[in-house]
C-alpha cells in the first residue's frame, strides 16, 4: 500500500506541475485546442518509444474488451482535456486543480452502480476530500455558470478515463503492476499521438506550438506513468484520494509563483484565502489518513 501512495503523491506533484505549464501556454497562445492537439502529439512520440521499447518484454491482449477499453479511454481523455483547458481560461491553474478533487465523488458512485460498496469510514473519507477540494476553490474570485459546466464535464470525463485505464491495467498479463502500468500508458498514449495526426490538416501548423506544448506534455506523461501505477495498486477510488493531495501541491507552487512575481500564471488573493486553503489541504490529508484505515 505504501508503494501506492508513494507513486499516486508523485503523480499528484507532477500533475499540478503540468498545470502551471498548461496555463502558460493559453496565456501565451490563447487555444486549449492547439495544446490539446500538439500536447498529445508530443506525448505519442513519448510513448511510441516507450512501446518500441516495452513491447519486446510483453505481449498485450488482443480482445474486443481490450480494444474496447482503449478506445473509451482515448475518448474520455480528449473529453477530459478539452474541458479542463477550456475552464482554464476562466479559473486559475491552483484553483483549477484541486477542484478536481471533486472527482473522487463521481468515481465513489460509479463504483457503487458496478457492484463494488465502501464501510462508513470510507465515504466519510470521500467526503471529506470533496469537501476539501471545493473548500479549497471558495478562496478566489467567482466562478461561473461556464467554467462550472466545464469543470464538471472534466470531472466525469477524468472519472470514467480512469477506470477504463485501470480495467486494462489489470487485463495485462504478468503480475508487476508498475510494469503493466507503464505499458498501457505507452499504447495508449501512442495512439492517440498517431490519432491525433490528422487533426493538423485543420489547424496552424506551427513549430512554436509543438515546443511551447512538450513541457505539459511531458509532465503529464510522467505522472500518468506514476498514477497509473498508483491506480493498478491502490484500486481507483483510493488512488483517486491520493491523487487529490495536488490540491496541496498546486497551493505550495502557487506560492512560489506569487512569490517569484509570476501573478500572470497565479493571480494575487489575499492571506485569509490562503489560510483556508492551507486549512482545506489538512482536511485533504485527513480524508487520505481515514481512507487507508477503512
Amino acid at each position: 500500500m505504501l508503494f501506492g501512495v508513494i507513486m499516486g503523491s508523485i503523480a499528484a506533484i507532477l500533475q499540478s506541475t503540468s498545470y502551471v505549464f498548461s496555463r502558460l501556454f493559453i496565456t501565451r497562445h490563447k487555444s486549449p485546442l492547439y495544446l490539446t492537439i500538439y500536447s498529445q502529439l508530443a506525448m505519442g512520440i513519448m510513448g511510441l518509444i516507450m512501446f518500441a521499447i516495452l513491447c519486446n518484454f510483453t505481449t498485450y491482449p488482443l480482445s474486443w474488451k481490450y480494444t474496447l477499453l482503449g478506445l473509451a479511454w482515448a475518448a474520455t481523455y480528449v473529453s477530459a482535456q478539452i474541458s479542463f483547458f477550456m475552464a482554464l481560461k476562466y479559473v486559475e491553474a491552483s484553483r483549477l486543480s484541486s477542484l478536481l478533487g471533486t472527482k473522487i465523488i463521481t468515481l465513489a458512485l460509479i463504483t457503487m452502480l458496478l457492484g463494488n460498496t465502501l464501510s462508513a469510514t470510507k465515504w466519510i473519507a470521500v467526503v471529506l476530500c470533496c469537501i476539501s477540494a471545493v473548500g479549497m476553490n471558495f478562496t478566489g474570485g467567482k466562478l461561473t455558470l461556464k467554467s462550472c459546466l466545464w469543470i464538471g464535464s472534466a470531472v466525469l470525463s477524468y472519472a470514467l478515463c480512469d477506470i477504463s485505464c485501470t480495467e486494462m491495467i489489470h487485463m495485462m498479463p504478468g503480475d508487476n503492476i508498475t510494469f503493466n502500468s507503464f505499458c498501457v500508458v505507452a499504447v495508449s498514449y501512442a495512439a492517440l499521438g498517431i490519432l491525433s495526426l490528422p487533426a493538423l490538416f485543420f489547424i496552424p501548423v506551427k513549430k512554436e506550438l509543438f515546443i511551447g506544448s512538450i513541457p505539459f506534455g511531458a509532465a503529464w506523461f510522467l505522472s500518468m506513468n506514476f498514477l497509473l501505477t498508483g491506480f493498478g495498486t491502490l484500486g481507483v477510488v483510493y488512488g483517486t484520494i491520493i491523487q487529490s493531495g495536488r490540491g496541496i501541491a498546486s497551493v505550495l507552487i502557487g506560492a512560489g509563483l506569487l512569490y517569484f512575481g509570476f501573478d500572470h500564471l497565479e493571480p494575487r488573493v489575499g492571506k485569509k484565502a490562503w489560510l483556508r486553503r492551507l486549512v482545506m489541504a489538512t482536511l485533504m490529508l485527513i480524508a487520505m489518513t481515514l481512507y487507508a484505515k477503512g
